[in-house]
């Protein structure tokens, strides 16, 4: 007997608000990419498991200084957000 999976029409989809801000923030900024307003960038994302992935793409790719620079600002950001 084999079981089937459930049509997806069928299934509701939950967005936690965390995952609804999530999605909304790379939209914004896949929208600024596509106005030529973001030409590179580099990440870290948290995944469902709670591990952390890391990269680079587009200009951040080849001008390390100053992505370098933007990840230093970053991490400032992180460690002292009252400032």
């Amino acid at each position: 007997m084999s079981v089937s999976k459930p049509m997806s029409s069928n299934v509701i989809q939950f967005m936690a608000p965390q995952m609804r801000a999530t999605a909304d923030g790379f939209r914004r900024l896949a929208e600024a990419a596509e106005r030529g307003e973001i030409i590179g960038g580099c990440y870290t994302v948290i995944d469902a498991y709670g591990q952390t992935r890391e990269g680079a793409f587009g200009a951040a790719r080849s001008n390390r200084a100053i992505a370098h620079l933007g990840a230093s600002r970053l991490a400032s950001l992180l460690l002292w957000p009252e400032e």
